[in-house]
């Protein structure tokens, strides 16, 4: 019997969901499949229910780590500024084309919106937990307080994802940076009366 290193099984653990977690973001959860994941973190298939029940479980883990990656990187980009500053710092990396061209190192809610649309209602409310929660962080960066800080928090992220999954959707290069460009201005008050009109 193989005798193991304290601590391998939590490290082995990580590994997987480390993987998971940037596979299921660049290809979507029914195109990722167990073996793939395991084999991309350079293990066998037959060690995969020691750590997890099902598919369904290790997306579960996977989806906290990649919501865990996310606010370390808004914590990051919080820093000594004000709410505006946060806000065009938060929207200038989101909406950049790096993140539009990794979708394996960027925001879960963009690389995974349709495939959570039809998941397990299980899924979808460890989703929406974590969305809240993420939510909750976007409040202290808004004017106003309260119902209105909330409402805005969540047009803020809306407008971001929206503009995110948009930019990639398109076939044209120059299409799809004009959209992250036009949603990095979003903050920003309209320069002339021409842009008032919608």
């Amino acid at each position: 019997m193989t005798k193991y290193e304290p601590g391998h099984k939590e490290a082995t653990r990580e590994k997987i969901v480390t993987t998971a977690s940037r596979m299921f973001r660049e290809r979507g959860v029914r195109a990722t499949t167990v073996p793939d994941v395991m084999e991309a973190a350079g293990l066998t298939v037959g060690g995969f229910y020691k750590h997890f029940e099902s598919k369904e479980d290790l997306f579960c883990a996977a989806f906290d780590e990649a919501l865990a990656s996310t606010k370390r990187s808004n914590d990051k980009a919080r820093g000594e500024v004000s709410n505006e500053e946060w806000r065009r710092r938060t929207a200038e990396r989101y909406l950049s084309e790096f993140h539009r061209d990794h979708p394996e190192a960027g925001c879960a809610f963009a690389a995974l919106c349709g495939d959570l649309q039809r998941a397990e209602p299980e899924i979808r409310q460890q989703v929406q937990n974590g969305l809240v929660g993420l939510i909750g962080g976007f409040e202290t960066h808004m004017s106003g307080s309260g119902p209105e800080a909330r409402e805005a928090a969540w047009r803020f992220l809306a407008q971001m994802l929206g503009g995110l999954v948009l930019s990639r959707s398109v076939a044209d290069a120059n299409t799809s940076t004009e959209i992250l460009e036009a949603c990095r201005g979003m903050d920003r008050p309209p320069s002339s009366a021409s842009e008032i009109k919608a």
